[in-house]
């Protein structure tokens, strides 16, 4: 029940966060210095799909759960940050002038697929760093 305290607050700011960093994009796409913005949005999301898991992972297991309880909380985490991303994704695709990806059977797995490498190794940094 540990992992849910942990998945709620890591992936709130995740939500948060990734919600941000497309806001910077809509915001900012069309001005001056958009390599600075394009960088930043890339350390923002990085943080958001390694830093947010791992130390998700890492709250885990300092409460006395394992680590399969450590890896589930940290690809909750991550699927959350996922999740949003692609809820916002319609919005940026209408500021780009492009269409719209759509959804296909493929695009969910792979997307599934991602967030549970990703949960993995940000588990296996929170366990490193634990």
């Amino acid at each position: 029940m540990d992992w849910l305290i942990s998945v709620a607050v890591f992936g709130i700011a995740s939500a948060v966060l990734t919600a941000a960093g497309v806001g910077l994009l809509l915001v900012f796409a069309d001005r001056a210095g958009n390599l600075v913005v394009q960088g930043l949005v890339g350390a923002l999301s990085l943080f958001v799909l390694v830093a947010l898991p791992s130390m998700a992972a890492a709250t885990t297991l300092s409460r006395g759960s394992g680590f399969a309880a450590a890896v589930l909380a940290a690809c909750c985490v991550v699927v959350i940050g996922y999740v949003v991303g692609m809820a916002l994704l319609p919005a940026v695709a209408r500021r780009a002038a492009i269409a719209a990806p759509r959804l296909s059977a493929a695009s969910v797995a792979g997307g599934v697929v991602v967030c549970v490498v990703l949960g993995v190794i940000g588990a296996g940094l929170g366990a490193a760093f634990s």
